[in-house]
């Protein structure tokens, strides 16, 4: 029996024979690197001298780069890996037959911007032969392929099939939208009717309504989803609103959320803030009306005062309680709340001191004025006068022989 061995530079002498349709369709597409990661793979399978040589370092490349090329000869179909840790890379044959360089050209952009889109995943040739059908059979453009693709990992997972891919292509094909625009808007517009038939389906369950919304009801729920961006939690925290409302409808809360637009309170936080700031002024406003002698509920234009007097003018709360005390003799104590706290904001009194002495002040000018006014002789005109019978500064010869 003959046993051989080889020495390197007998293997170095040798060759590697490369097809002649990978030089004509890949050398000049291929990306920097990649064709020297794939012809020195290729000697190492065809002559096992070189088997464990270390493609990365020979050819001065970091193992991720050497991957990467493996990858992009993966998705042009002439490599499959087998295994990443350690790398085993099988190379496929590539006959008449099973080789399409026309398509494996023409569609290298295309399969780059999937693979950013599929992250460890990869297509396989029967997929991605599926997948250029859509481009040219169905006429979707390549940037709405890739639009397509991510909106289904998006909705149904990493692992969706190709065939519902396949599926949703047609439904697309069929509704004739074929750019990234109209696939874009397309989907778009199927997230937003879904959410908006959601959520007018919850607003009528909470008003107990068992019956369908309406076209122009949709419309509402699309236009504060869509246009206003008010958050679906924000929604159903403004019918709180309208839990004492005789006949809630969607104009009613529309009217609601047109505030919260207006305040910009339109986000979940800044609305839970909103409402402890707006009840605790509701409380103050109880209690002003209380101290004042006043025996209802405070109104919605009343806690807009008082909370203008406190967080925009600054005016303290003890002080508006004691001017509430003050007030109660009055004829309009809400009235006059309201004047004495313009008169405090012109002044500039901002502390309950301040405000103490220009009350006991303003009572004290009162009474004064009061006392002084008793003893004021109002003064008549002699025609006035004459009214009553008497004429001022005219003698008449009666009198001066009187």
């Amino acid at each position: 029996m003959i046993t051989y061995s080889s020495v390197k530079s007998m293997a170095i002498a040798g060759s590697t024979s490369v097809e002649n349709v990978f030089i004509f369709e890949h050398i000049s597409s291929a990306p920097d690197g990649y064709v020297k990661v794939y012809l020195f793979a290729l000697m190492q399978y065809r002559n096992p001298y070189f088997a464990n040589e270390d493609i990365a370092l020979s050819l001065k490349m970091s193992d991720d780069e050497i991957v990467k090329a493996f990858l992009y000869w993966q998705d042009v179909g002439l490599v499959r890996i087998i295994r990443y840790d350690p790398l085993h890379i099988e190379f496929i044959a590539q006959d008449e037959n099973s080789f399409v360089p026309s398509t494996s050209y023409k569609f290298n952009d295309l399969v780059k911007a999937l693979n950013d889109v599929l992250g460890t995943r990869r297509f396989s040739s029967t997929e991605l032969k599926t997948v250029y059908d859509w481009v040219e059979v169905f006429g979707i453009s390549e940037d709405a392929v890739v639009m397509l693709v991510a909106h289904c990992l998006d909705k149904k997972g990493s692992k969706t099939s190709v065939k519902y891919m396949d599926a949703v292509a047609k439904s697309l094909a069929e509704s004739n939208v074929l750019t990234a625009d109209e696939v874009k808007d397309y989907f778009l517009n199927q997230a937003i009717s879904s959410q908006e038939e959601e959520l007018a389906k919850t607003i009528l369950k909470r008003w107990n309504l068992r019956r369908k919304a309406t076209h122009d009801e949709l419309e509402l729920c699309r236009k504060w989803l869509n246009v206003w961006k008010v958050p679906y939690s924000v929604v159903t925290m403004a019918c709180e609103e309208m839990v004492y409302a005789t006949n809630p409808s969607f104009g009613y809360l529309d009217r609601i959320l047109d505030t919260y637009k207006e305040r910009g309170t339109i986000d979940t936080d800044t609305l839970q803030t909103y409402r402890k700031k707006r009840m605790e002024t509701e409380e103050l406003t109880r209690q002003i009306l209380k101290a004042a002698g006043i025996g209802r509920s405070p109104t919605a234009l009343q806690v807009d005062k008082v909370d203008i007097w406190c967080y925009d003018w600054h005016i303290p709360k003890d002080a508006l309680l004691l001017l509430s005390e003050y007030s109660s003799t009055a004829a309009q104590p809400f009235a006059y709340i309201t004047k004495i706290v313009k008169e405090w904001q012109e002044k500039g009194i901002k502390n309950i001191k301040d405000a103490k002495e220009y009350l006991e002040s303003s009572v004290n000018n009162r009474s004064s004025k009061k006392t002084n006014n008793s003893f004021i002789q109002r003064e008549y005109t002699q025609e006035q006068l004459s009214k009553f019978g008497y004429r001022i500064g005219v003698v008449t010869d009666d009198d001066e022989n009187t």
